[in-house]
């Protein structure tokens, strides 16, 4: 350590030049760190999950349209659309249907093409009007496809118009996110130089530990762009606020304990400036050094966490690996430079006086430490108690109402409901193709079982394409009771041939024969009357069923037994 910062102080000036070429470089060359987010930042479920099966079935279904993402423009007039307003509407989606192939546009879905989805697209009070489509992104950003939009929607004048859902929404997402960067800064930059003015009571000291912390800070924020781009280093849409939070945080919290131990050093008449920096780095800076080694190790391990968003925090190892690099070279920079005038503008003794505060505070929690707890549980209790450990999982709360595509998705929630900008999607998947009579079924069932949960507005599926069933599928339900109806009409005609059989025999056994065959005939008229009853409702069945081959086959069969059982009771 001691020869080390012998070095470091020997070359000072050459080492503030190496850090400030450096950051200079990696300012200039490295990858824009926005980009990098929209192209690897998107939070993802990891493998073996539910959401990410189904997410690679629906790529399955939609091979050869990759990167087409849908969303929804949206307009919205508070005093309900004029017929000028419509036709302005009307004229500027024209337009882009047929430039649609040009703007890599699909799925374009206009009222004015389909009246029948008045419903669905056009809001009851005509305030609200919705145009779902899909858009390609890969090659593009969604800035590229606002463009398009805004110079083709510029006719529409007398009314506001969105665009919301996935795309839009999660760029939008990205940019709050950067500008919450920059508000974190400012504010935590103001914050530390209050803490440090009220603990050195200087005006040089707290600028010491920010040029520190900010050296740190330009340099791993480079680093990790260029890891990012070049290895597929773990980011989200968080990991510069995780960034600051923890350099600034742990930065300047490690620069005043070393500020206030070289302050203590200086005090000693008998040592250099040189002498009291490696005094204070060989006690206060080992310990920053482990203290440091810890945090790095914790988020190194992190690291190997499956969620992105967790593991897009091992940037911090990367911010507090320069952090403790910049510790150990630009902070003895400025203590052998500035020495006492570091802490100008105190004057005489630099020595801490003691504090009568803490010592009475300390005190207190040696001699009577039930009382310290029990004041700490009155503290935090009342908290812990209220605390209803809600969570919510509304992503737009995190971005903020001033942005556009939160906007368009309030106004489509209020008018049609959420799920018509962001609805969630089930994939059914089965080993054989799912288009007969008995499928279609199947699905009609599980979409009217889904229907009816609680936060379920409406089902669309290919039995009910418009979120309710069609007039098709409601009499292929009621074909499937009549059906078991049948078979067990059948199934009771077997039983009573099996009845007559056994009637039968015992009568060519009975002396009296006369009384046996009365009553056999009174149950073969009653089986006839059974046979013509199924017959009818074999019929029926037909008709419903508007000439379903498998039904007929099957009424065909019974029909052909139940001729064998009375010719055979007959005989």
């Amino acid at each position: 350590m001691q020869q080390f910062l012998k070095v470091i102080l020997k070359g000072k000036w050459f080492v503030l030049g190496f850090w400030i070429a450096m950051i200079a470089i990696l300012t200039i060359t490295k990858p824009d760190f926005g980009d990098l987010i929209r192209e690897k930042g998107q939070l993802e479920v990891p493998e073996g999950y539910l959401s990410s099966k189904a997410a690679e079935l629906y790529e399955d279904l939609n091979e050869g349209e990759e990167g087409y993402r849908n969303f929804v423009i949206v307009f919205h007039d508070e005093d309900s659309f004029s017929d000028q307003d419509l036709s302005q509407m009307e004229t500027a989606l024209n337009h882009i249907q047929e430039n649609q192939e040009d703007y890599q546009f699909s799925d374009i879905i206009s009222v004015f093409d389909y009246p029948d989805l008045e419903e669905r697209l056009l809001s009851e009070d005509h305030t609200t009007l919705i145009v779902p489509l899909s858009a390609q992104f890969n090659e593009r950003e969604v800035k590229d496809v606002r463009e398009i939009l805004n110079s083709e929607l510029k006719i529409v004048d007398s009314v506001d118009y969105y665009y919301t859902g996935s795309p839009f929404i999660d760029d939008d997402n990205i940019t709050s996110a950067q500008e919450g960067v920059q508000k974190t800064e400012g504010i935590t930059i103001a914050i530390i130089i209050l803490i440090l003015l009220i603990v050195f009571r200087s005006i040089v000291t707290p600028f010491i530990p920010l040029v520190t912390v900010i050296f740190s800070y330009l340099t791993a924020h480079g680093v990790v762009a260029f890891l990012v781009d070049g290895v597929n280093f773990p980011i989200s849409t968080f990991t510069q606020n995780f960034m600051v939070s923890i350099l600034f945080g742990i930065g300047t919290d490690y620069s005043i304990l070393l500020l206030s131990r070289f302050k203590e050093e200086l005090a000693n008449d008998e040592q250099t400036v040189t002498g009291a920096i490696i005094r204070t780095y060989q006690t206060a800076g080992k310990t920053v050094l482990y203290s440091g080694l810890a945090v790095l190790v914790g988020f190194v391990a992190v690291g190997f966490s499956e969620f992105n968003l967790y593991r897009s925090s091992v940037a911090n190892a990367v911010s507090i690996t320069v952090l403790l690099i910049a510790l150990f070279t630009v902070m003895p920079f400025f203590m052998a430079v500035l020495n006492k005038k570091l802490f100008w503008p105190v004057r005489g003794s630099l020595e801490h006086n003691e504090s009568r505060l803490w010592k009475k505070l300390g005190t207190f929690s040696l001699t009577r430490p039930i009382w310290s707890l029990l004041i700490v549980a009155l503290v935090t209790l009342p908290f812990l108690v209220t605390n209803g450990n809600l969570r919510s999982y509304d992503a737009l709360a995190e971005i903020g109402d001033e942005y556009d595509s939160v906007k368009g998705f309030n106004i489509v929630e209020e008018a049609f409901g959420p799920g018509e900008s962001l609805p969630t999607n089930i994939i059914l998947q089965k080993n054989e193709a799912m288009d007969t009579d008995a499928h279609m079924i199947a699905l009609e069932n599980i979409a009217s079982t889904i229907e009816k949960l609680d936060e379920v507005e409406s089902v669309r599926s290919v039995t009910r394409p418009l979120g309710e069933t069609l007039e098709e599928f409601q009499v292929a339900s009621q074909l499937e009771e009549l059906n078991e109806g049948l078979d067990q009409a059948v199934n009771g005609v077997d039983e009573i041939g099996q009845g007559l059989d056994e009637t039968s025999q015992q009568i060519a056994e009975s002396s009296s024969g006369n009384e046996g065959i009365d009553e056999i005939d009174r149950l073969i008229s009653g089986t006839n009357d059974l046979q013509k009853g199924v017959q009818e409702l074999e019929d029926n069945i037909v008709k419903l069923n508007g000439g379903l081959e498998t039904v007929t086959f099957e009424m065909e069969e019974a029909g052909e037994s139940l001729d064998e059982l009375v010719k055979g009771v007959t005989n």
